[in-house]
């Protein structure tokens, strides 16, 4: 077995989420839409250290955040504006492109599952509407 695995195998693998705490820049980026997977769902024991360590990063997985906000799963890019977005400092131009696209010109899914909503609260907080 790989003691050095950084991504979880599991909601309860504290082993992975040690190793991703001490990876380098380089294997997180490898690693990065497999690690996005785990934002999925924030009640997941291990998904606020996920997003921690992505958030750490987050000037380098811009386009990984961009690939989640242009997901089919609107309730993936609702909790993902939640917890992961709405926690950056500035929100670089692909991805302001993108809440905007979500609050103005919503799928169904995203608007089903409030996403669209999201969006549109977070551009006004910020005043990027």
């Amino acid at each position: 077995m790989n003691s050095t695995h950084i991504v979880p195998r599991g909601k309860g693998d504290d082993e992975a989420i040690e190793n991703l705490r001490r990876a380098s820049l380089a294997e997180i980026k490898a690693n990065a839409d497999e690690l996005l997977t785990w934002t999925q769902d924030v009640n997941w024991p291990i998904a606020p250290a996920v997003i921690e360590v992505l958030l750490q990063h987050a000037e380098h997985l811009t386009d990984n955040f961009v690939k989640v906000l242009q997901s089919d799963d609107g309730l993936w890019e609702y909790f993902f504006i939640l917890n992961v977005i709405a926690e950056l400092p500035e929100l670089p131009p692909s991805i302001l492109q993108e809440l905007r696209r979500i609050a103005n010109t919503p799928t169904a899914e995203e608007v089903r599952e409030e996403a669209s909503i999201e969006a549109r609260l977070l551009l006004e907080a910020r005043g990027l509407r």
